[in-house]
């Protein structure tokens, strides 16, 4: 005998995708290029309703942000113009951060020139950040992998581990340090102690990208515990002092 034709599955009723219902989105920008944002990144754009979004400040800011925008083909455009691209095809013109971007303007606002960093990424990986982090103008003298390939574990990382681990680099003649290369590796509670010991402006992809959202809003980049970088009322810091 023949089997019974299975029955067909319903259909689906047509209508818009979630925002973050693939790993990838990718859109079409003013340059007349594709361009790919990752889930959070979407999510945020599509967060606020089309009339308010004039105020939004839009911070792209996936786990591993300054790893990925390194390793991206348009790492050129820098991530802030690629959010501003992905807004203005949205018709949501706001300003646009990026812990990328932030990361190497705040290093520069520091007036920094030669620098130290603490990366939780495979050593490949870290490779790729020194070179965005170079190509912009900073030297990095030496550079630490903790060799950590899960972005879970890269969250549960003790950050106490960070006061033995920024001894592990060569800072000689460095006038900062990066102690937490990656906005997913705590290092705010350890980082003003590591700053006092070490006598260098310390700051984080974290502390880096607060320090670019207050800006973005006209407000003082002024945290308490936030290091050299959000306790200075000047845009260059010369000393932890």
């Amino acid at each position: 005998m023949l089997n019974a034709p299975s029955a067909k599955p319903p259909r689906r009723r047509a209508g818009p995708r979630p925002p973050c219902s693939s790993k990838q989105h990718h859109f079409r920008g003013l340059d007349d290029r594709h361009h790919r944002l990752s889930p959070p990144q979407v999510q945020l754009l599509g967060r606020a309703p089309r009339d308010d979004r004039r105020d939004l400040l839009t911070v792209a800011k996936p786990h591993h942000d300054l790893a990925e925008h390194a390793a991206s083909p348009d790492r050129d455009d820098g991530a802030p113009k690629l959010v501003a691209r992905a807004q203005s095809f949205e018709h949501a013109p706001a300003p646009a951060v990026s812990s990328a971007g932030a990361l190497v303007d705040a290093l520069h606002g520091l007036g920094a020139r030669r620098i130290g960093i603490v990366a939780p990424y495979l050593e490949e990986l870290t490779r790729l950040v020194v070179a965005y982090i170079e190509d912009a103008g900073i030297e990095v003298k030496d550079a630490v992998s903790l060799e950590v390939s899960d972005n879970r574990a890269v969250a549960a990382l003790d950050p106490e581990e960070l006061k033995s681990h920024w001894r592990r680099l060569d800072l000689g003649d460095c006038d900062a340090l990066v102690l937490s290369a990656c906005v997913q590796m705590p290092s705010l509670s350890v980082l003003e102690e590591v700053e006092q010991r070490s006598g260098l402006p310390t700051l984080s992809a974290a502390t880096a990208t607060t320090w670019a959202v207050l800006r973005a809003l006209d407000l003082e980049p002024v945290v308490p515990g936030g290091g050299a970088l959000l306790r200075s009322g000047s845009t260059t810091v010369s000393s932890t002092t």
